[in-house]
């Protein structure tokens, strides 16, 4: 795994690192561990940091990424993630509206519930 978010254009030769360092894999701010599901929002980059059990956002330019949800170890807790494999981001008019409920009782309510957290954290960070 190369722990890494490359960018492509169309018709290139070699990518460009957009997020992650070449010294491999961590729990550094300014590292990934096995990145799943990545989201561009205006330039910045919510990753599914999978086995940090975290979301990060990660701006243009920036040597490190920004929590936005988990990174307290894996669990059930609301502060937690386990293993999140896909990022999603609602955009909102003026209005914001809640999230709908899900369950984490298996294992594919908790990627739901992964995406429902970035949600929330977003829709806070936009009210």
């Amino acid at each position: 795994y190369n722990n890494r978010i490359m960018k492509w254009s169309p018709n290139a030769t070699q990518g460009e690192r957009k997020v992650g360092k070449k010294d491999g894999y961590g729990s550094k701010l300014s590292h990934l561990h096995l990145p799943r599901g990545v989201v561009v929002d205006q330039g910045s980059y919510l990753i599914a940091d999978s086995m940090n059990h975290r979301i990060l956002r990660w701006s243009p330019g920036a040597e490190k990424g920004e929590v936005v949800a988990g990174g307290h170890g894996f669990g059930s807790k609301k502060s937690q993630l386990h293993l999140p494999h896909a990022v999603a981001m609602l955009h909102h008019q003026n209005d914001s509206q809640a999230c709908p409920p899900v369950s984490t009782s298996s294992p594919v309510s908790l990627v739901v519930s992964s995406a429902v957290l970035v949600c929330t954290m977003v829709l806070a960070s936009v009210s």
